[in-house]
């Protein structure tokens, strides 16, 4: 064997341990509490100086069971592997840092509010084992991928605001999108399911959507919940009695179909002069008014409302 193929396959092997065969950072960088039931341990802080790091399963022979409040806030960390056994990461516990990629084991069940938000993730999966995601927990990333858990019920407040989703699929399991859950991300498309029943303010808010379903099981939008999209279509479910303008602002004055069903209440809402943000612009109001006329004078109709030239008409389911 010559000296160069023999370095080749030492370098080989070296970089083949740092890549899967890393071992887990030194117990000592680690500082922990006991958890409540005595039985396992919490981390509370990091005082290594590695960036990439693979927390032990275990310390002192004592099984790593969660992660604390704020443990890893702002060490410049780029990378993290969490390991099996940990079922709660907490509030804050890896935000500020500058994380590119974060492995989640199937063991945890609850991702604390704010955990990794503020950091460079470009994509992430929730495991199914996690139940609850607290709010703002992976805004203001650089997400572009992410695969929720089958488990949550409920898209807490700011959970992915702030990233670059073009898609997202939502779990069958959601029945609530809260307010600003996907602020300020690239959406083209999205999913709601048949169990969604309430979609909060702004939750889909400076988006690129040029279309909206919403099922029927839905009968609560919020205000601005679609505002800042350049919608075409939208399906309004039959279970919705009553739809502001400001839902839409700044996006109706796009939409050229609307499907809708039987007596809804169509309004345009005063907003106070202290929120002149939630104002809808008057090209959305002039299509909306056209819209909510054709609509009352044809005694609110089901069916879909077509735009064309100007001039709304109307073919009744």
């Amino acid at each position: 064997m010559t000296r160069k193929k023999f370095f080749l396959i030492v370098l080989s092997a070296v970089l083949t341990f740092a890549v899967f065969g890393q071992e887990y950072d030194p117990e000592k960088d680690f500082t922990t509490q006991k958890s409540s039931d005595g039985k396992s341990l919490v981390i509370t802080g990091y005082t290594g100086m590695n960036t990439n790091i693979r927390i032990p399963p275990q310390i002192q022979n004592k099984p790593v069971a969660a992660i604390g409040s704020s443990a890893f806030t702002g060490k410049n960390l780029t990378g993290v592997i969490i390991p099996h056994g940990v079922t709660v990461i907490g509030k804050g516990a890896f935000m500020a840092n500058k994380l590119t990629n974060v492995i989640i084991p199937e063991s945890v069940t609850v991702i604390g509010g704010g955990s990794f938000m503020e950091n460079q993730l470009t994509s992430v999966t929730i495991p199914d084992s996690v139940v609850f995601i607290g709010e703002s927990a992976f805004s203001k990333n650089q997400l572009t991928n992410v695969k929720i858990s089958n488990s949550v019920t409920s898209l807490t407040f700011d959970v992915f605001s702030h990233n670059k989703l073009a898609s997202v699929t939502i779990p069958d399991s959601v029945t609530a999108v809260r307010a600003q859950a996907f602020w300020d991300n690239q959406l083209t498309s999205v999913n709601i399911p048949e169990k969604v029943t309430l979609i909060h303010e702004r939750a889909f808010e400076k988006n690129k959507l040029t279309a909206v379903t919403l099922p029927n099981s839905v009968n609560f939008l919020g205000e601005r919940a679609f505002a800042d999209n350049p919608l075409n279509t939208v399906t309004i479910s039959d279970n919705v009695n009553a739809l502001d303008v400001n839902v839409f602002t700044s996006s109706f004055k796009t939409v050229s179909k609307v499907n809708i069903g039987s007596n809804v209440k169509l309004y345009f809402e005063n907003q106070p002069a202290s929120r002149p943000d939630y104002l809808a612009d008057k090209d959305s109001n002039a299509s909306w008014a056209g819209f909510k006329n054709m609509y009352d004078a044809k005694g609110r109709t089901a069916g879909t409302y077509t735009l064309n030239k100007g001039e709304w008409s109307v073919r009744p389911r």
